[in-house]
């Protein structure tokens, strides 16, 4: 018995010091997961950034197009948003909307797809409201391998 309480007291000892690395490792774990968050986000926008055009001009791929219809027409998903686009390196920050099964009269009947001016770094330098020229013709729309290309380059 009392060599069961000299073992039990020796192993009192160092729970402090394990009590102090859990929190150590506990407060790393928390810096890891924050910086994991921060290069997480890193990524999206450089995701972003790669594909966005810099000129006005958008093509959008919209893959897996016969699933996504699908959706919309069963109203799972109505309406999908392409990447961002922008009228110039420090221009408008513009984005498609896309409504695969229709929206208004157009529902059920019509692919409607609507432009969209979205808040960006450089509005203070820019003037308001936005009073550009917005071209909707659309110069190539086709399918390949259940992807839908709408690209207005060149119109």
């Amino acid at each position: 018995v009392e060599n069961m309480k000299e073992d039990l007291m020796e192993r009192c000892k160092v729970l402090p010091a394990f009590s102090s690395r859990l929190s150590e490792l506990e407060s790393q774990n928390e810096e890891l997961r924050e910086k994991n968050r921060q290069m997480e986000q890193k990524l999206a926008t450089m995701q972003v950034l790669e594909t966005a055009s810099y000129n006005g001009t958008l093509i959008w791929k919209i893959r897996d197009y016969k699933r996504r219809k699908q959706e919309a027409v069963a109203g799972k998903t109505l309406s999908l948003y392409s990447q961002p686009f922008y009228t110039g390196y420090f221009g408008y920050k513009m984005c498609a909307r896309v409504y695969l099964n229709g929206d208004g009269m157009g529902k059920g009947t019509h692919l409607s797809l609507f432009f969209v001016v979205m808040k960006g770094e450089y509005d203070a330098l820019l003037p308001w409201p936005f009073k550009q020229k917005v071209l909707s013709a659309f110069c190539m729309i086709f399918f390949k391998s259940s992807v839908l290309i709408i690209d207005v380059s060149g119109c």
